[in-house]
C-alpha cells in the first residue's frame, strides 16, 4: 500500500469519526416528558417491572417510574449494578411464564 493510500484511508477515517461524533450530538435527551411517554406507553403493554440501574442520563426515566409506582403502575426494580440487573430480570420472566428452569 503507498503512502498516498494509507493517507486517503487514514482521511475517510477521521470524516467518518467526525460524522458520528456530529450525530452523537444531535440526539436529544431524555427529558421528563419523554420519560413519561415511555412509561405511559408501559403501563399500556401491561408491562410490571423495568430492571436496571439508576443514574446519569437515565435519571428522568427513574423519575417517571417513581411517579408511576406512586399511582400503581409500572415499578422500578433498582440493582447495584447492571449483571445483577440482567439476571433478575431474566429469573423473574422465567418465573412468571410458570417455567422452573435453573440459571
Amino acid at each position: 500500500m503507498t503512502e498516498l493510500e494509507k493517507g486517503a484511508i487514514a482521511q475517510a477515517v477521521r470524516e467518518d469519526a467526525q460524522a458520528v461524533y456530529k450525530r452523537a450530538q444531535a440526539v436529544p435527551e431524555i427529558g421528563p416528558k419523554m420519560a413519561d411517554l415511555l412509561v405511559a406507553y408501559l403501563n399500556q403493554l401491561g408491562v410490571e417491572y423495568v430492571f436496571g440501574v439508576p443514574g446519569g442520563a437515565i435519571e428522568p426515566l427513574y423519575d417517571a417510574l417513581a411517579r408511576s409506582e406512586r399511582r400503581g403502575g409500572v415499578r422500578a426494580v433498582v440493582a447495584p449494578r447492571k449483571m445483577p440487573a440482567n439476571k433478575q430480570a431474566t429469573v423473574w420472566s422465567l418465573r412468571s411464564i410458570g417455567r422452573r428452569q435453573k440459571i
